[in-house]
């Protein structure tokens, strides 16, 4: 078995990573199983964040082995392809807003749009999800995201606002 990291454009791996090469498309594999664990978890999140422009794979991804990753690149080459195109230069980004007070649904939903919709206007790609969203955005664009974000809390006092990343594009996969 073969832990798959992600999916690039072909480029030099750093051992003890290895790589596999299909239809313009590179995989980035290893032969260590992590632990599934947080630390595990988390050695794999350190180990994609390397890897710059990549389309992740989730956490314990497992081929059996090199030909099976073959197939799977040859058999999704075109997915793959325009998921790395979509996701290439860009990064993730969180966005999680908590009210600091009890309000109803609909002011709930009222103040999750007045967030989303300026920094949406900054992202190439978003996802909304019922604790927050997700917005893809350019690598070079990640210290104007985190200013708007910052702008929002200063109009925003009664709610906190959380932002994290940049993370590799999991959400765009």
């Amino acid at each position: 078995m073969i832990w798959v990291y992600g999916i690039r454009e072909p480029a030099e791996v750093e051992p003890p990573l290895e790589s596999l090469t299909a239809g313009g498309l590179m995989a980035v594999f290893g032969r260590r199983e992590h632990e599934r664990t947080r630390d595990g978890l988390w050695e794999h999140e350190r180990v994609v964040e390397t890897l710059i422009t990549v389309l992740p794979m989730r956490f314990a991804s497992m081929v059996a082995g090199e030909d099976a990753l073959r197939r799977l690149i040859s058999e999704r080459h075109d997915s793959l392809a325009a998921a790395l195109a979509n996701v290439s230069g860009r990064v993730e980004v969180g966005v999680r807003a908590v009210g600091r007070r009890e309000t109803s649904g609909r002011e709930h939903l009222l103040r999750k749009l007045a967030l989303h919709e300026p920094l949406a206007a900054l992202a190439v790609d978003t996802r909304l999800r019922p604790q927050g969203g997700a917005y893809l955005v350019e690598r070079d664009a990640v210290p104007g995201f985190t200013a708007a974000v910052e702008r929002l809390q200063e109009a925003h006092p009664d709610v906190a606002i959380l932002c994290t990343g940049p993370w590799p594009p999991y959400s765009f996969v």
